[in-house]
């Protein structure tokens, strides 16, 4: 049955349920003590400000060993991204449909620019989880069949994620450690202007 997510923290639980039995994590991805964790619970019950003053929906455990945080993209293929989920679940669908790179970026409000480096890191995880491609995009200015159109929900974004985009999802969440940190460093960089210095705008250095 189809999964509709209407924020941020929806597709965080989303996120949790593909790749922890029951939406609770099994192990820590820092010591791997199977002594289980916590969620910290935000202050205001909504969200936390991030170190950059931002405000951010990340759900964050903790281990009852190590006593270290994490979030479900601890570990895999997707830690450290700084693209909200919603938008990676949007160019997963998009994706997995054949729509073509145009009318992703279009969808998405994303660059053309950031939507080939998502689309180059899916395409070197889906090769890693041994998934098969997806079919030929179809060319700018048409409609792909399949492809589910993002509608605005309370000035945010809800988006609905199909069965077997979710078994894709939950298949690329599955890789293990090495393989996933080869797909998070094995994708070209974007090209950006000799000025700019630093880590990708994309993916930081920081911890989830």
């Amino acid at each position: 049955m189809p999964t509709t997510l209407a924020d941020e923290a929806d597709a965080y639980r989303f996120l949790e349920r593909l790749r922890w039995p029951g939406g609770v994590p099994a192990d820590c991805p820092h010591c791997a003590a199977r002594d289980g964790a916590w969620l910290l619970t935000p202050v205001d019950g909504v969200g936390r400000t991030t170190s950059t003053g931002a405000r951010s929906a990340r759900r964050i455990w903790r281990c009852r060993g190590c006593r270290r945080q994490f979030s479900v993209l601890n570990a895999t293929f997707l830690q450290g991204t700084r693209t909200d989920l919603l938008t990676w679940l949007a160019v997963v669908t998009d994706r997995a449909a054949g729509t073509a790179d145009a009318i992703i970026a279009d969808r998405s409000g994303l660059t053309p620019a950031t939507v080939r480096h998502l689309l180059a890191r899916l395409a070197v995880a889906e090769r890693a989880a041994g998934l098969a491609p997806p079919a030929a995009r179809s060319v700018a200015g048409e409609r792909c069949p399949g492809a589910v159109e993002a509608q605005p929900v309370a000035g945010r974004v809800s988006l609905t994620v199909a069965d077997d985009v979710a078994e894709r999802v939950r298949a690329l969440l599955a890789l293990p450690g090495g393989k996933a940190r080869a797909v998070r460093h094995g994708t070209p960089a974007r090209r950006r202007p000799l000025r700019q210095v630093g880590p990708s705008a994309e993916y930081g250095d920081g911890p989830d």
